[in-house]
């Protein structure tokens, strides 16, 4: 084998190895686009959730509130009664 041969057969093994890698990148961009488009639905989701939540929590405290006002108006007019007899 000459020289210029041995030279071709380096050159033609570099670049099977560089076909057969930029197939693995071609399949693993497509396996990180997937991984990301199943992050961001999850993000999406958590979002959503997270302000339903948040609704939820508001129109819960909302109510605790006027819970809380019903109550401290009974026991203001128990101390008012309480007053009175005293």
């Amino acid at each position: 084998m000459n020289i210029f041969d041995e030279l071709k057969n380096i050159i033609d093994e570099v670049k099977q190895k560089r076909d057969e890698l930029e197939v693995q990148l071609n399949l693993g961009k497509m396996e990180v686009k997937e991984l990301w488009e199943e992050t961001e639905d999850k993000l999406q989701d958590l979002t959503s959730k997270g302000k339903k939540v948040a609704e939820e929590a508001e129109d819960t405290a909302k109510n605790t509130l006027e819970a809380g006002k019903l109550l401290a108006g009974e026991i203001k007019k128990g101390y008012e009664n309480i007053k009175k007899i005293l």
